[in-house]
């Protein structure tokens, strides 16, 4: 079963990508005389095919360029990896781009990955790093340049002072309008291929997924980069709006955008990997509309979603998800995804505490409201699956002034208001009854 997951680290958000992200194939890189002559008769955009192709394991591409001493290629896996291997192969090596890469990684999206980029360039060259900062002080500008600044801060504040070096023959900063510029492609996208070259002024369909693999390591969440990455989920190649998608759970949620995701999910002439992962990224919207629809697919074993549907409704699930999934009666492999959904959404709940079920009491009944609005069948279910946990838990004193707050609501344009009033007054008074 595929499993997508989105949770904080240190304040950042991790995804992993799991297998909806790529077909993160497992192969040795090329090992006989043949095949590293074949490797190296490619451009750099051709060996980055064929590494993107099986890029598992890491470790052992990593090792085989830094032994060819392939620093372009390995540049481009330290923009686009969360593991240590490629900067620490640059920095090992002195390669021209070690310090250009670790100070990218200083905005990576994983903290871990960020933290390890500190600790690179605090411990292992810090006299290197002031001096190469001293020699592009563009940057340590602008937000993206904080937190380089604030290491180069740190250094200056060592005793003894590190020694400046020599940094001249170091490669300048990474421009994110260059490193990112396939996010805005021309309408028309190549496939290289086979192809050991990329063709002169060609875009290519491997470019704009990396930029966006590239991209989603980092914490640029502004425009405009998301409005670039959102705009891509329309794209008419199956690996770039399939990249897209699942880029989706890296944008600020009410950036996530809702209609062109339903509208990839509902292509029925779209592959069924990206009509999943277009599940996935509305899985990361607020709106009830993205919500409900996930719990929609979830309910139906035969849409091509459903095994991501089910795996997200196990990360992010409510009461709702919980009376989808106990109304289905499966079999097999099936049946033991729905019960482990079932068991994370049960866990989650019962470990909840007064503020967080408080605070979750508005977005749970907003839920029901739309689902009443829009005529969803399964209403009835989520309203009394709703009513029934929150006047289990009106005894906390949080989530009874919840429930009185959204009781006394005013009805808004679409009535959505007075739905939801009429579900805080029902919970409060099966509280009060003691059902």
């Amino acid at each position: 079963m595929t499993r997508v997951r989105r949770f904080g680290l240190g304040g950042l958000a991790i995804v992993a990508w799991a297998a909806l992200a790529a077909p993160r194939v497992s192969a040795a890189p090329p090992a006989t005389p043949a095949e590293v002559e074949a490797f190296a008769a490619k451009d750099l955009e051709a060996r980055w095919v064929a590494y993107h192709a099986a890029p598992e394991p890491v470790a052992a591409w990593v090792a085989f360029l830094a032994q060819r001493k392939d620093y372009e290629l390995l540049e481009l896996l330290a923009l686009t990896t969360r593991t240590l291997e490629a900067l620490d192969a640059l920095q090992v090596a002195d390669a021209p781009g070690w310090l250009r890469c670790a100070t990218w990684r200083l905005t990576s999206s994983d903290s871990h990955a960020m933290d390890a980029a500190r600790k690179f360039l605090l411990d292992r060259r810090p006299g290197a790093f002031l001096a190469w900062v001293a020699r592009y002080p563009s940057v340590l500008e602008g937000p993206s340049g904080q937190p380089a600044a604030s290491v180069a801060r740190l250094i200056e504040g060592q005793e003894p002072r590190p020694s400046l070096e020599d940094v001249a023959r170091y490669a300048p900063p990474f421009d994110a309008d260059v490193v990112l510029a396939a996010l805005t492609p021309p309408a028309e996208v190549a496939d290289l291929g086979a192809a050991p070259r990329a063709a002169p002024g060609v875009v290519y369909v491997h470019q704009v997924v990396r930029a966006l693999e590239a991209w989603a390591m980092t914490n640029r969440r502004v425009e405009p980069w998301n409005g670039r990455v959102a705009a891509l989920v329309g794209a008419t190649s199956p690996a770039i709006a399939k990249a897209a998608a699942l880029a989706c759970a890296w944008l600020p949620r009410a950036d996530v955008p809702v209609a062109r995701l339903l509208a990839l999910l509902d292509a029925r002439d779209r592959p069924a990997d990206v009509r999943a992962a277009a599940l996935v990224g509305l899985s990361f919207s607020p709106a009830a509309e993205a919500y409900l629809r996930v719990c929609a697919v979830a309910a139906d074993p035969a849409h091509v979603a459903w095994s991501a549907a089910v795996s997200r409704l196990g990360d992010v699930g409510d009461e709702l998800a919980l009376a989808v999934l106990a109304g289905l009666t499966l079999a097999d492999e099936a049946d033991v995804a729905r019960d482990a959904a079932r068991a994370a959404i049960a866990g989650r709940l019962a470990a909840e505490e007064a503020p967080a079920a408080a605070a979750r009491t508005p977005g749970l009944l907003g839920r029901v409201a739309r689902a009443e609005a829009v005529g969803d069948a399964r209403a009835p279910v989520y309203a009394a699956a709703a009513v029934r946990a929150l006047a289990g838990k009106a005894g906390w004193a949080e989530v009874r002034a919840a429930l009185e707050a959204l009781r006394d609501t005013p009805p808004s344009a679409d009535d959505e208001g007075g739905r939801v009033a009429a579900l805080a007054r029902k919970a409060l008074e099966e509280a009060r009854a003691g059902r």
